[in-house]
């Protein structure tokens, strides 16, 4: 099992709440938590400090007995202080050492979350695209430097531009320029967040230059293209990016639907007219009769044609066609107007 270490404070704030948050609920079958927020990827990372803990209970829809009122709340429980949020579903408590911040917000994707050893004990925690997902939707209301800070990071690394990739095809395009609209919008408090959080010392540069780095990463790292294709009994998906990057997973026949949501694929697939079921049906059929090829392309003229077997050139053919060349970029979010603060 991999292991994770947090950064510092995060990291002596979770030793001391960790047999409290891990224990939650009935004492016979506690809740599960996941943790994700910042703090893991800057332990995956190392590119700053963090100074919370984000924790999300995926099977609770109502936090009200760990409320402030309650007799055994979330702060009593912790030797905290409540904060302005204290509600059903979100409520964060600061200790010395930081923030714990618990919420019922749902996870998107679904699935990609992992378990972990975090000095010795196992922790399930949140995926980078689930992780990335969080902060794009967080961006809809509050725009925090640190989110900007993070995508900048991951746009250096492979899996991190494949996370951003799978993380913005969990939005339609309007939500997404509105999201990264108000990314762009440079607050007071950013150089004073970037001191407290301590980031390492070839991403400091002016709020705006990190703001506007990450809406050109969300606005490069969109998927535009995808692909299924059939070699031998293996079903390869390809996730084709607005600035030509591509990135290959695998998959099974049966996993198709599980995979176009984790990957963030399913707008480009129902802008083409298709569904997974029809996509899986063909792979299936494709691998059964030894045939390989692209199974799937929705840079198809008609791309829900190539899914149809009762169409006599595809029920012929003992070979697909390879893809339709790349076409250029159709469009990107825009990012809005930004000032920067003069210090």
């Amino acid at each position: 099992m991999k292991t994770l270490r947090l950064p510092e404070p995060a990291a002596s704030l979770w030793r001391n709440t960790r047999d409290t948050l891990t224990n939650l609920g009935p004492p016979t079958r506690p809740w599960r938590i996941r943790m994700g927020g910042g703090t893991v990827l800057a332990g995956r990372w190392g590119h700053r400090t963090s100074t919370d803990i984000d924790v999300t209970l995926p099977d609770r829809q109502n936090l009200g007995e760990l409320m402030s009122w309650a007799p055994d709340s979330l702060a009593t429980r912790l030797n905290a202080s409540p904060t302005g949020h204290d509600n059903p579903k979100r409520i964060v408590v600061k200790k010395e050492l930081g923030l714990i911040d618990l919420n019922t917000a749902p996870i998107r994707p679904a699935t990609g979350h992992e378990d972990v050893l975090i000095d010795g004990q196992r922790v399930t925690i949140l995926s980078t695209t689930q992780i990335l997902a969080g902060k794009l939707e967080r961006n809809r209301t509050k725009n925090p430097i640190r989110d900007a800070i993070d995508i900048v990071e991951a746009e250096h690394r492979k899996e991190g531009r494949q996370a951003i990739a799978a993380a913005s095809g969990q939005f339609i395009d309007e939500d997404l320029d509105r999201i990264t609209e108000n990314m762009s919008r440079v607050k007071p408090d950013d150089y004073e967040m970037m001191d407290k959080i301590s980031i390492r010392p070839d991403l400091r540069r002016p709020p705006s230059e990190l703001r506007s780095e990450a809406i050109e990463s969300i606005a490069n790292n969109q998927p535009r293209r995808m692909l299924f294709r059939v070699n031998g009994n293996a079903l390869t998906v390809e996730t084709h990016t607005i600035r030509g990057e591509i990135f290959v997973d695998r998959c099974k026949p049966n996993e198709v639907e599980e995979t176009c949501t984790r990957l963030g694929l399913n707008n480009l697939l129902a802008r083409s007219g298709a569904r997974t079921e029809q996509v899986a049906e063909k792979a299936r059929a494709c691998i059964h009769n030894h045939l390989d090829g692209v199974v799937f392309d929705t840079d198809d003229p008609n791309p829900a044609d190539r899914l149809n077997w009762k169409n006599p050139d595809l029920a012929k053919a003992r070979s697909h066609p390879e893809p339709a060349p790349e076409r250029p970029p159709t469009r990107a979010p825009r990012a809005g107007p930004s000032t920067e603060r003069s210090r």
